[in-house]
């Protein structure tokens, strides 16, 4: 008899436990959306021409989104969620900046998380090198320059 009473609480106690972590994983499920932050990819237009911008999914496929900046303009391309700030964490395989003109930029992310394209800014403005890029307070921001758009590249 005392072997079964023994037998029976443990199974209790286990069940007990069990649907505390169960519950508590749920739980925690429903809340880990309010504790990620929304971070921004920008860009900024100091040119003065207006930039029409590609972004692409998977670098070979047409792109999943334009958007047109002004002179001027600041506009955000791209977002994430994440818990802390990361950089350029936008899942963005490419991204092609067109000035008024034809020509401008082509940038292809790599296996090493940087630029492999050669019709892209110069290293020091890669758009996928986070630590190059000057911190908005909620994401990255790359300005476009003058000088940019006057040594634009043909594409």
């Amino acid at each position: 008899m005392y072997y079964k009473g023994y037998r029976m609480n443990r199974f209790k106690i286990n069940f007990i436990f069990f649907s505390l972590l169960l519950l508590t994983n749920f739980s925690r499920c429903v809340t880990i959306d309010d504790e990620l932050i929304v971070f921004f990819g920008m860009v900024e237009n100091q040119s003065n021409s207006s930039v029409k911008i590609f972004t692409y999914d998977v670098p070979e496929l047409p792109p999943i989104d334009s958007i047109v900046i002004a002179p001027g303009e600041r506009k955000e391309i791209c977002f994430y969620r994440e818990f802390l700030y990361a950089g350029f964490a936008c899942e963005v395989g490419r991204i092609k900046y067109v000035f008024s003109n034809g020509k401008g930029y082509d940038c292809t992310l790599g296996r090493s998380l940087i630029n492999e394209s050669p019709n892209c800014f110069e290293a020091a403005k890669d758009p996928f090198l986070s630590d190059r890029l000057p911190n908005n307070g909620n994401g990255t921001l790359l300005v476009i320059t003058q000088e940019d758009f006057e040594m634009a590249r043909d594409l």
